[in-house]
């Protein structure tokens, strides 16, 4: 669990959830708009600032309790917890990646309803 102070004084603690993805698909870049862009950027570690960003945006917004703009998301968050942020986005990450795994190992096993 991570908690961050932002400028506007309010600490708010990090949530993985639904929203941050929810947040992550209006990412848009030349070729289109979605997660699916926003990971092929990652990967190509093309504009990493506006990745890194876009990310704050979606945390901070998905954690917080009023509704903000990008650029107020982005001046709100001290360059100070960048780290934290970052270590937030890897811990996270490894955990999903490990949850696909387990479920990709998984296999179900139909059964016949038994006639009465």
């Amino acid at each position: 669990m991570e908690i961050i102070t932002l400028k506007n004084g309010k600490n708010i603690e990090l949530e993985w959830n639904f929203l941050v993805l929810e947040y992550l698909e209006e990412y848009t870049n030349e070729k289109g708009k979605g997660l699916k862009f926003f990971k092929e950027d990652i990967k190509n570690k093309r504009n990493a600032m506006k990745i890194f960003n876009f990310f704050i945006f979606a945390l901070i917004r998905a954690c917080h309790d009023e509704v903000l703009t990008y650029r107020q998301a982005v001046s709100l968050v001290n360059i100070n917890d960048q780290d934290k942020i970052i270590n937030f986005l890897n811990e996270n990450v490894s955990k999903t990646d490990e949850f696909k795994k387990k479920q990709s190992n998984i296999t179900y096993h139909h059964r016949k309803k038994k006639k009465k």
